[in-house]
């Protein structure tokens, strides 16, 4: 996705964080894109500290019309 880096760390930081599994985990966070609502996406996979995260997964979810 074509998202500012600015409204990632703002996901990660406000959004809500749901475990999916011990190797995956989504953030999620409503939002508006170009006057759509909708729902930002960030999918991340821990690191085996548990420090780091890698985004596998960035996206913005516009809702149902």
């Amino acid at each position: 996705s074509n998202l500012p880096q600015s409204i990632g760390e703002e996901v990660m930081s406000r959004g809500k964080s749901t475990v999916k599994s011990s190797s995956y985990a989504e953030y999620t966070m409503p939002g508006t894109v170009n006057g759509k609502s909708g729902t930002y996406e960030i999918g991340v996979r821990p690191s085996a500290s548990g420090r780091n995260e890698t985004i596998t997964h960035w996206f913005f979810r516009p809702d149902k019309q």
